[in-house]
Order: structure tokens, then C-alpha cells, then sequence
């Protein structure tokens, strides 16, 4: 069979090479491969910045964001059966099988030696199929076969919304305003997300709203600010303070920067990755003043699991409902599987780009 492929801390080796077609054991299924999303870490892994092999192997298939449908199931297989439609979790168990792995909380996993399909350790989706356990596959509704390819970076957003929300138990709290930093793929998703939640939504981002951006905004009446016209300390001077802020940009200054705006009480989600080594001045003393005073919050959230996915199926159908036919419109811009490097060529209007197998 085809799969994309590149060699590891090697720029621009992506390519299509032909690999064995998997045979599932008899605890697994075979899932034919529909749709593959494409984000900044296959970016970054076709750069040569990211990346590890399997073991044994001088190759990884790359691609995290699947969407496919079962052809064949293994003798012991009962969860699932051919035709189904699933998308697959990303993470695997660490070795050492941790207390969270055990429980299927990879995505908390305390040694760091989880592997991921496609990013770290083992062959990613971005081939005609793969096999899997079906413990690892959520079963996907045949209504939400158009835009389940989402799934992946939408749990992200459910596990962060999710952990706001568990976290801000210990007090009596009703949010009522938050901030999302970044109008990409995840600052999207998480306006969606807590738009049906009955919060009033901004949006600080780089750059004017595009067309699209601005639709989407408008209609979940999301107020956006363009960062170089509306910068924090002009909000902050303004008086805006905010519930809860979830940071998806990865650019720590700005995450940093806005720890002022969180109103008391409120809490501070990052999602984004930051590379490098910037060096910032902040008031050190008045946030700390502010933090302790105002019992705020601020903490990490990375990839997500098996319940996050299904919530944020749940999630899309009331999506659809409410806003028909206007989370599609993220989907920007598909490729074809022989033409997959076109997704590696970012263009200005991107939001979310597919490679349709």
C-alpha cells in the first residue's frame, strides 16, 4: 500500500513509498483510511524539527488527524464491525504501563515515554490503512461522517474546556466572558465549544479577519480583536477582564502578557507549544500580587483521550444543529493523497487543510 512517509530530522523528506498493508490480529481491525488532517506538528516533522521513527525503523508514516472506516475486524473483535466509521486516539501507553496509562489516561501519562501514532515511536494514519485495537477507535455516527476528520485537534479543545471547568470546582463559579488567544484551527474550535456552553466569546488574534473568520465570528457572535490594532494593554486599559482565557497560539509573550486580564477567580488555559528561547520582561510582583489576591489559575493542557473524543462528537452534532453546514467551512482546502505535499505549502486563507484519500 501507498503511505506518506519521512526520515526523521531530515527537511522536506516527506514522499510516498510503498509499505506492507497491515493484517489485523485476532483482538484487531484493519480501518480504511478516508481522511487525513494536517497540522503545525506534521509541519514541523516535515521540517525535520520533530519526529521519532518505530523502533527498528529509519521511516515514519506521519499523519495524527484521521477519519476511516472498518474492512476488517479480527475473531475476538465485538466493540466494532466492518463499515463502521472511526477516528483514532493518538497516544499509546507508556512501557511502564504508569498508574494513568493503566487507566487509558495516556494523555497524563508521568514517565513521558507514551508513544503517538505518527509523531513519536509508531507509523501514523497518512496511508491507505492501518490496524488498531478497537480500544483505541471511536465509533464515529454516519451523520457526522462529513467533518469527523476534526476529531482529533476538536478533543484537544474538550479536554481543555473539560479541565477549565474540573479545575474551577473547588469555588462557586458561572463563568460569563472568556478569551480565546489564536483564530487557527484550535482558537476556532474553542470558540465553537464555548459558545454552546452560553459563554460570551472574544477572540485576540494576529491580523485582520479574514472573510470566513469574520462569518464564523459573526454568526456565534464572537467579538474579535486584531492584536496589532488592539493590543492587551489597550484592553487592559479598557477595563476588559475575562472568566477563562485558553491560549492556542504557542507565542509565550502574548500568553504571558494576558495573565492580566484574567478577572478573579478566573483561570488560564495554554494549548499552544512554544519553541525557542525568548526572553520577556513582565511585572513579576503586580501579577504575582494579582494571582495570589484574585485566586487565579493558570495551568497546561496536551493531547487528550478516549473521553474527550467522544464528547466532542457529541459536541458536533449540537454544533451542526445550531450552526448548520458552519463548522464544515473550517475545512479549508483539500488535497488529493497523490498531491499531499500541496498541504505543506501553507496559504494565507488556510484553516484546516485535508489530504482525502
Amino acid at each position: 500500500m501507498k503511505a506518506v512517509v519521512v526520515t526523521p530530522s531530515v527537511k522536506d523528506s516527506s514522499r510516498l513509498q510503498d509499505i506492507p498493508t497491515p493484517v489485523p490480529s485476532e483482538q484487531e481491525v484493519l480501518v480504511k483510511v478516508i481522511s487525513v488532517g494536517i497540522d503545525g506538528t506534521d509541519y514541523e516533522i516535515n521540517q525535520g524539527l520533530y519526529g521519532k521513527a518505530p523502533e527498528g525503523e529509519d521511516f515514519l508514516v506521519i499523519g495524527h488527524e484521521s477519519f476511516g472506516q472498518v474492512k476488517e475486524i479480527g475473531s475476538k473483535v465485538e466493540e466494532l464491525k466492518p463499515e463502521d466509521y472511526v477516528v483514532a486516539i493518538v497516544r499509546r501507553p507508556c512501557p511502564e504501563n504508569c498508574s494513568n496509562c493503566a487507566q487509558d489516561q495516556m494523555d497524563m501519562c508521568l514517565t513521558g515515554n507514551y508513544r503517538e501514532r505518527g509523531i513519536k515511536g509508531l507509523h501514523g494514519f497518512l496511508s491507505e490503512y492501518y490496524v488498531a485495537l478497537p480500544r483505541f477507535l471511536v465509533k464515529v455516527p454516519d451523520s457526522l461522517k462529513d467533518i469527523a476528520v476534526i476529531s482529533e485537534p476538536l478533543s484537544i479543545v474538550e479536554k481543555a474546556v473539560k479541565e477549565t471547568y474540573r479545575i474551577q470546582e473547588r469555588l462557586f463559579w458561572e463563568p460569563e466572558k472568556a478569551l480565546v488567544l489564536g483564530a487557527g484551527t484550535i482558537g476556532l474550535l474553542c470558540t465553537f465549544i464555548l459558545t454552546i456552553k452560553g459563554i460570551r466569546v472574544s477572540c485576540l488574534a494576529k491580523g485582520k479577519a479574514n472573510k470566513l473568520r469574520e462569518d464564523i465570528f459573526s454568526r456565534l457572535g464572537v467579538n474579535y480583536f486584531n492584536v496589532d490594532d488592539t493590543d492587551v494593554e489597550t484592553l487592559k486599559n479598557k477595563g476588559e477582564r475575562f472568566d477563562i482565557i485558553i491560549e492556542a497560539t504557542g507565542f509565550s509573550p502574548l500568553a504571558f502578557d494576558t495573565l492580566e486580564l484574567l478577572g478573579i477567580n478566573g483561570i488560564m488555559c495554554r494549548t499552544g507549544i512554544s519553541g525557542g528561547d525568548k526572553v520577556i520582561t513582565i511585572h513579576s510582583d503586580r501579577i504575582n500580587l494579582d494571582m495570589v489576591l484574585g485566586n487565579k489559575v493558570v495551568f497546561g493542557s496536551v493531547n487528550a483521550n478516549r473521553t474527550h473524543f467522544e464528547q466532542g462528537l457529541i459536541d458536533l452534532e449540537i454544533i451542526n444543529k445550531k450552526w448548520p453546514g458552519l463548522l464544515e467551512k473550517t475545512i479549508t482546502r483539500r488535497v488529493s493523497f497523490s498531491n499531499f505535499k500541496e498541504a505543506f505549502t501553507k496559504k494565507e486563507t488556510d484553516i484546516k487543510v485535508i489530504v482525502d484519500l
